[in-house]
Formats: structure tokens, sequence, C-alpha cells
């Protein structure tokens, strides 16, 4: 969809020498390419066909405008692409977490409610879709949203804990692969057209889907319902990515000591035994004291367990056990056919 919205307008008239001319071969590849990728997605449900059929829609319109200009014929390539650009706007609506008001779709007039389509409705209000920002519930709710605002703090209906929400555009991101983790930097827009900078690490060593101009909801939790609830006190938990209907869950980066020791710094295993100890640990409070004695302990068992060369093969053993159970209980089980080390 990035792709597609950065493609150039239509020139009022052909012009050889314009370097958009010599750009038109490389971008056309650049749809047949897109073409192929989507022909190779498959569905897993209904709602996925759709916007998988939108998508496909959209890139052979915007083929189409390209292909127009390179024939010359400009009043065809102008119609493809405003064409298209309705495409673009359906498509948007559909991956969207957002929901405005629509007054052409209301009634003229509806007895129940008393309300007409020609009341006076607030534009700037909508929802938007979000989850409960503790790893524990994760309950998806609906929070009321307004263009004028960034800053909310819902209450969870299904745990009743208050969290707190931002909303805002992606204008830029970078991020940087460090020992064990990644570290992101997030330029953002607020709702006052400000710019705002977000930093954050994870260690889960999942893929985060974002592109620039998303709109994101980032969702912070107070670890401490007893103290003040403020900004400067609140942890971030997730990203919710709103016009993808992505979300992204941080897992904290913690030292693994036995496993990193004895299976390596980079091991697959690793993100699996944060998201339990993120999870399922960090959610109790007896799970609570079993980390922080894991983490005092932990390097004194080490340096013990690499004085003794014979435990090592037995040891790696036990923690790929140990992998395999968590991953039937966190819903991460391999295949039936997925080898065994």
């Amino acid at each position: 969809m990035l792709w597609a919205s950065m493609q150039p307008e239509v020139p009022v008239y052909v012009w050889k020498e314009d370097v958009l001319w010599a750009e038109l071969p490389k971008r056309i590849e650049q749809a047949d390419i897109y073409t192929r990728k989507l022909e190779s997605c498959v569905a897993q449900n209904e709602a996925q066909a759709a916007e998988l059929c939108a998508l496909k829609a959209l890139v052979a319109a915007q083929k189409a405008t390209l292909l127009f200009m390179q024939q010359g014929q400009l009043a065809k390539a102008e119609a493809q692409q405003v064409h298209a650009r309705q495409l673009e706007t359906a498509l948007s609506e559909m991956l969207s977490l957002f929901s405005w008001p629509k007054v052409e779709q209301r009634e003229v007039y509806n007895r129940a409610t008393q309300v007409s389509r020609y009341d006076a409705v607030d534009e700037n209000r909508g929802t938007v879709q979000v989850c409960c920002a503790f790893s524990g519930c994760r309950k998806p709710q609906t929070l009321e949203f307004s263009r004028t605002n960034s800053w909310y703090t819902p209450s969870c209906p299904a745990c009743g804990r208050t969290f707190l929400v931002f909303v805002a555009r992606l204008k830029d991101f970078q991020m940087e692969k460090k020992r064990g983790h990644m570290r992101y930097v997030l330029r953002l827009e607020d709702a006052q057209n400000k710019n705002v900078q977000v930093q954050f690490v994870d260690g889960s060593g999942d893929i985060w889907q974002v592109i620039q101009r998303d709109y994101l909801a980032l969702l912070y939790t107070w670890h401490l319902p007893s103290a003040p609830q403020t900004k400067n006190d609140a942890e971030l938990s997730a990203v919710v990515n709103l016009t993808r209907k992505h979300v992204f869950w941080l897992s904290k980066v913690g030292p693994c000591f036995v496993a990193t020791a004895f299976l390596g710094e980079e091991a697959v295993e690793l993100s699996l035994f944060r998201r339990f100890r993120d999870e399922v640990l960090l959610q109790s409070f007896w799970g609570r004291q079993a980390v922080k004695s894991y983490y005092a302990l932990g390097p004194w068992a080490v340096r013990f367990l690499r004085m003794q060369p014979w435990l090592k093969t037995p040891i790696r053993r036990c923690l790929r056990y140990i992998h395999r159970q968590l991953q039937t209980r966190m819903g991460e089980a391999p295949p039936n056919d997925a080898p065994r080390v």
C-alpha cells in the first residue's frame, strides 16, 4: 500500500525528457513483483480473502495507470489513477481499526433513537479497536477516539485495571539488532502535529509489521497500582498497528543465564523462554518470586555448571525438552514432522 500511495501523479502532457518516463519501466516491474507475491498468498479466512482481493485490485489499477502513462495515453491514465485512489481509500478503511461516523449510511430518521441523517455529527470523534495492555488479560475492547487528542486512560472491563493509550502516526523509525534483542527508535506525530520520539527494546525475536505513515496505539501499564499513575511511571507493554490490524507485544530483555550459556546468545529457544516469563510467571506472586530468585542465583549456577563438562550435553537436552513442552503449552507446537534435536 505504501508503494501504491507513492506513485506519481499523471502529468498533463508528455515530456519524454522528464525523469519520470525513465522510471516507469522500473515501477511497472515492481508492480509485477508485487502481483506474483500476492498470487502466492493464501488467505486463512473470509476477511483475509477480501483484503487480499482488494490489494490485488489496487496493484492492478496502479500498474494499468503506469502502462497508460508509458504509452502516452494520459486521459486513460488519469481515469485509472482516480479508480486506484478509490481502491486505496476503501482498502485502508477495510484494514484500519478506526471507525468514523458515516452520515450517508444513516437512516433519514430513526423513530427508536430519534436520530436523523441531518443531525449534527462530530466528525472528529470515532472509535478505535485496542486491547487490554496487561499481558495476562489482553481483552479486546472499543475505545472512544478523537482526532484532536492522543492520550487516553481506559479501564479494562474484564480485569478492571487501568492502562494508558497513546495514539499517533508513524513518521519514521529505526531498528538496531543488539545481543539477544532489538532496539527501536520511533519518530511519531501526535494529534497536535507535534513530533514525539519513543524508544524501546524487545527480546521476543518477532518481526514487527509496520511501515511509515501507519497509525499506532502505544499501550502502557503501571505495575505498581498503589503508586501515583503518571505518564513518567508507565511502561510500554504493546504497540497496536491500527492501520494493519497487528499487535506487537513487547518481551522484556532479561538475562536467561542458563539457557544463554548452554544454547548460545542467538538460540531460538530464548524468545519462548522470555515469553513464558512475561505471560505466565510474572502474572502471579510466586512466579515473580521465582524469577527474582533465578536472577539472583543464575550467575552462580552457570559458573558451577560450567565447571562440570560432563553436564553440558544433559543440560542442553533438558532445556530443549522444556522448550518443546512450552511450545505445546503456549500454543507454538511444531508440526508433527518437525525434527527433534
